[in-house]
């Protein structure tokens, strides 16, 4: 099977050799990198393209974005561009290990059932950036297994970024109509294929995931925008909860399509949980501090941790 790389940067200049070098000592090299730059305005256009030619990359490809889509429209259309039978997501500041593709590749080539495989990785902390949470922690292993992910009350939790996934493309394609582009592509398919019975868990840890302040993908990277205010907080709970209802409708249009079968247990979910994030919206939005809790005491299988709670009953309280 034939495997490509699309890699979504800007801005990257601290961290992208690295990363670069790291795709470059792949064991399998990927019949195509595909490198997007979403018109950076420091050095990041040129380190690319120096690094293409210096190595003389020829099946490596570099274009510059005339307008900045923003990383998740980025990403969409960068997976959906490609032909190549198995799709890996890049970001510009980690470092993966040289097995990545090698060995993700061999486990999709030899188990058709797996249309999403995300492996595990090794955080490293360049600031005093928050750290992984326990419930991540707990969920991976150096086991080297490969453990079907069940459609279950905390689904919609992405519990490993989209750097770590390798996706078939005909899945992508088939959820594409379907596929908001203000949805981020981890949270997409990551979901869907839940959903669908085809996502996977290959526990072994296979990048370096560089976690700092102003990544993209960390949430301090955003709180650190609200912790003075309550209200900015507040509002960014709510755009969660909208996000998610919006994944929610695209959800139910790819099962109205027939692309996703879901069983009775699942559709049960799928309504509990819409139900939740429109409870749990109103809540935020009322003002009074018990309704959060209350929510969550109607709804606690569908909360990741308990923390949540606190910090939704504690900013509706302060932005009152």
């Amino acid at each position: 099977m034939t495997c490509a790389i699309v890699l979504s940067c800007y801005n990257g200049e601290k961290y992208i050799t690295e990363q670069l070098e790291s795709l470059l000592r792949q064991s399998r090299q990927p019949d195509r990198v595909v490198i997007w730059d979403d018109g950076s305005s420091d050095t990041t256009p040129s380190i690319v393209e120096s690094f293409i030619h210096e190595h003389q990359l020829s099946n490596w490809s570099f274009r510059i974005n005339e307008k900045n889509a923003g990383w998740k429209k980025n990403f969409h259309d960068l997976i959906l561009s490609v032909e190549e039978d198995i799709i890996f997501p890049c970001d510009q500041d980690d470092i993966w290990h040289a097995e990545k593709l090698d060995e993700m590749c061999r486990i999709l080539e030899t188990r058709p059932e797996i249309d999403l495989l995300a492996c595990g990785y090794v955080p490293q902390y360049d600031d005093n950036t928050r750290r992984i949470t326990k419930e991540i922690q707990q969920s991976m292993n150096e086991s080297g297994t490969v453990d079907k992910l069940m459609m279950d009350e905390r689904f919609m939790y992405v519990l490993r970024p989209g750097c770590t996934f390798a996706v078939r493309r005909d899945f992508c394609h088939a959820i594409a109509p379907a596929w908001d582009v203000a949805l981020p592509h981890d949270a997409m398919i990551w979901r869907c294929a839940i959903a669908k019975g085809t996502a996977y868990l290959y526990q072994k840890s296979l990048i370096t995931w560089r976690r700092y302040n102003a990544s993209s993908s960390n949430p301090n990277s955003m709180a650190q925008k609200y912790t003075s205010k309550a209200k900015l907080m507040l509002d960014f709970y709510v755009d969660n909860n909208d996000s998610h209802l919006l994944f929610l409708n695209c959800l139910q249009r790819l099962i109205a399509d027939g692309v996703i079968c879901p069983d009775e247990e699942t559709k049960r979910i799928l309504r509990e949980n819409t139900e939740f994030e429109k409870t749990q919206r109103a809540a935020l939005l009322s003002r009074n501090p018990l309704r959060p809790v209350l929510c969550a005491l109607r709804y606690r299988r569908y909360y990741l941790t308990k923390k949540s709670v606190l910090a939704h009953a504690y900013v509706t309280m302060m932005a009152r």
